[in-house]
C-alpha cells in the first residue's frame, strides 16, 4: 500500500509540471497571437496614414494647378481694369482740356468787358469836356472841381461794381465746376495710386511667374525635340504616376522587363502586378514632335497639317503596340495592353481629329490612358492589393484560431486524463489510509498496551483526502 501511495504521489508530481507546461504554452501562444494581430493592425494604420498623406499631396498639387489658373484669370481681370482706368484717365484729360478752354474763353470775355468799360469812360470824359465852356470854367472853378470829383467817383464806383458783378456772375459757374473737378481729380488720383500700387505688385508677380514659366516651357520644348529625351520624359511621367499612388518597385511594379520571343526582344516600360499572380502591361509613348510643330505653327494650314500628322502618329503607335501581343508573351497578363500618353492635352489633341481612336483601340486590345485615368486604374489595383492582404490575414487568423482550438481541445483531454488519474490516486490513497487505520493502528496500540519498548517517535493519525478533482466544463 505504501508503495502504491508513493507511485501515486510520484505520478502527481510528474503530471503537475506537465499541466503547468501546457498552461504556459497556451499563454505564450495567446500572447504571440495578440502581438501578431497588433502588428497587423499597426501595419493597417500605417497604410491608412500613407494613403491620407498621398491624398493630401495630390490635393496640394491640384490646388497649385488651380492657383496658377486663378493667377491667369486674375491677370486677365487686371488687364481689363487697366484698360478701364486708362479710358477713365483719357476722359478726365478731355474734361480738363474742355474746362481749360472754357476758362480761357471766360478770361477773354472779361478782358473784352474791361476794354469796353475803358472806352465808355473815355467817351464820357470827352463829352463832359465838350459841354463845359471857358466862361463857366473861369467863373465857377469850384463847381467844376466838385462836378469832376463827383463824376470820377461815380465812374470809379460804376466801373468797380460793374466789373466785379460781371466777373462774379461769369466766374461763379466756372468756380463751382473747377471745385467739383478738383475733388473728383483728387479722388480719382488717390484711387489710381492705390490701384496702381496693388496692380504693380501683382503685375510684377505675374511677370516673374510668366518669365519662369516661359523659361521652363522653352527648356522643356527644346528638350522634347530630341527623341531620347521624349522617351525618358514619358517614362518619368509613368513612374511618377505609380509612385503617386504609393506603389513600390519590384514589389508592386517592375520597369523595363525584357522578354525574348521568336520575333525578337520585347521590353515593356512597366508591368503592374495584380493579386492572384496577374499583371498589367503598360507601354509609354510621347509623340510630341508633331504636337510641338502644331503648337509652334505660324499659319492655320501648318497647324492643321501638324495636328493631322500627330493624330496619325498616335494611331500608328496604337497599331504597332497591338501587333506585339504582350498578353501572349506574359501568361499572367490580361488580353489587353495600356498605351500611356503623358498628358491630357496629348490625348485630347489626337481624339479631336480621330474620334474613333478609343473604339478602335478597344478592338485592337489597346487601352489608351492619360495620367488621370491611369492613376484611377492604379488606385483600383492598390485597393485590390489591400483587399488581398486583408483576405490573407483573415485566412491566417482563422487557421491559427482553428489550430489553437484543436490544441485547447487536446489539452482538455489531457486534463481529463490527469483528473481521472488524480481521482483514482485519491481513492487508492483513502483505501490505504482506511486499511492502515482499521488494521495496523489497533495492533500498534495493543503492542503499546502490552509494554513494547517505545521509541521517541509517536504513531500519528493519518487523515483521508475528501476533496475530489474539479471537472472541466466546456461551457
Amino acid at each position: 500500500m505504501c508503495k502504491n501511495k508513493i507511485q501515486d504521489v510520484s505520478m502527481i508530481n510528474t503530471v503537475i509540471p506537465l499541466v503547468i507546461g501546457l498552461i504556459i504554452g497556451i499563454l505564450i501562444t495567446y500572447f504571440f497571437l495578440q502581438k501578431r494581430i497588433s502588428s497587423v493592425e499597426k501595419k493597417f494604420r500605417q497604410t491608412d496614414e500613407l494613403q491620407n498623406e498621398k491624398v493630401i499631396a495630390e490635393t496640394k498639387l491640384l490646388q497649385n494647378v488651380q492657383y496658377i489658373e486663378e493667377i491667369k484669370l486674375e491677370k486677365v481681370k487686371l488687364e481689363d481694369t487697366i484698360s478701364i482706368l486708362r479710358e477713365q484717365l483719357e476722359k478726365q484729360k478731355e474734361e480738363s482740356a474742355r474746362l481749360e478752354t472754357k476758362v480761357l474763353e471766360t478770361e477773354k470775355n472779361i478782358l473784352e468787358q474791361k476794354e469796353l468799360l475803358k472806352q465808355a469812360t473815355e467817351s464820357l470824359r470827352d463829352t463832359f469836356n465838350a459841354l463845359s465852356s471857358d466862361a463857366l470854367k473861369s467863373n465857377n472853378e469850384t463847381f467844376l472841381k466838385l462836378a469832376k470829383q463827383n463824376l470820377e467817383t461815380m465812374l470809379e464806383k460804376t466801373k468797380s461794381e460793374f466789373g466785379k458783378q460781371a466777373i462774379e456772375e461769369t466766374l461763379e459757374p466756372l468756380k463751382i465746376s473747377l471745385e467739383r473737378y478738383n475733388r473728383e481729380i483728387k479722388t480719382i488720383e488717390n484711387l489710381r495710386k492705390e490701384d496702381l500700387g496693388s496692380l504693380k505688385e501683382q503685375i510684377t508677380q505675374l511677370a516673374n511667374s510668366s518669365e519662369n514659366l516661359k523659361k521652363e516651357t522653352a527648356s522643356l520644348k527644346n528638350a522634347l525635340k530630341r527623341p531620347e529625351v521624349r522617351g525618358k520624359w514619358g517614362e518619368l511621367q509613368l513612374r511618377r504616376a505609380v509612385e503617386l499612388v504609393g506603389m513600390s518597385e519590384y514589389c508592386d511594379f517592375s520597369e523595363q522587363v525584357s522578354v525574348q520571343t521568336e520575333d525578337g526582344q520585347l521590353r515593356p516600360d512597366l508591368i503592374v502586378y495584380l493579386p492572384g499572380h496577374r499583371s498589367i502591361i503598360v507601354d509609354s509613348k510621347a509623340p510630341t514632335k508633331y504636337f510641338m510643330e502644331a503648337y509652334e505653327a505660324e499659319t492655320e494650314e501648318k497647324r492643321e497639317a501638324a495636328k493631322i500628322a500627330y493624330s496619325r502618329a498616335v494611331r500608328h503607335h496604337m497599331n504597332e503596340l497591338s501587333k506585339k501581343n504582350y498578353w501572349k508573351q506574359f501568361e499572367d497578363a490580361p488580353d489587353f495592353v495600356v498605351l500611356f500618353l503623358p498628358g491630357e492635352s496629348f490625348f485630347s489633341a489626337a481624339l479631336e481629329l480621330d474620334n474613333k481612336l478609343i473604339e478602335d483601340g478597344i478592338q485592337n486590345k489597346v487601352i489608351i490612358a492619360t495620367p488621370t485615368t491611369f492613376i484611377a486604374l492604379l488606385r483600383t489595383v492598390a485597393m485590390s492589393w489591400q483587399q488581398q492582404k486583408l483576405t490573407e490575414n483573415a485566412k491566417q487568423i482563422a487557421e491559427t484560431g482553428t489550430e489553437l482550438y484543436e490544441r485547447i481541445c487536446t489539452f482538455q483531454e489531457h486534463l481529463d486524463r490527469v483528473g481521472s488519474s488524480l481521482d483514482t490516486s485519491v481513492k487508492h490513497y483513502n483505501k490505504a489510509v482506511g486499511s492502515f487505520t482499521n488494521r495496523i493502528v489497533p495492533s500498534v496500540r495493543k503492542l503499546e498496551e502490552l509494554g513494547v519498548q517505545q521509541t521517541k517517535k509517536k504513531l500519528q493519525e493519518t487523515q483521508k483526502i475528501d476533496t475530489n478533482p474539479r471537472a472541466i466544463s466546456s461551457e
